[in-house]
């Protein structure tokens, strides 16, 4: 997560642009916040903290990046995707 944001001020310093704080941000929060879980979480119950996160970054590229910042997408990466997280 520390990377992420790390990742995002850099850019944003550089660049001038705000929406990189969103982007990597959001990212790296949603990662951060999946990995936590995953490492607190009893064995039975892990699957769920990597789910979340890849629920999260899914919903924030589908959302954000293809449907309001209109960016050509690969939709097989979707379906694949999908398939792992309801695996």
């Amino acid at each position: 997560m520390l990377a992420f944001w790390v990742l995002a001020i850099a850019m944003w310093q550089s660049s001038g642009e705000i929406m990189a704080l969103f982007f990597f941000g959001y990212i790296g929060t949603s990662v951060g916040v999946g990995l936590g879980l995953y490492a607190v979480l009893p064995k039975k119950k892990k699957p769920l903290g990597r789910k979340l996160a890849l629920f999260l970054v899914g919903l924030f590229l589908l959302g954000f990046a293809g449907v309001l910042g209109r960016e050509n997408m690969q939709i097989e990466g979707v379906f694949l995707g999908l398939l792992e997280f309801m695996g």
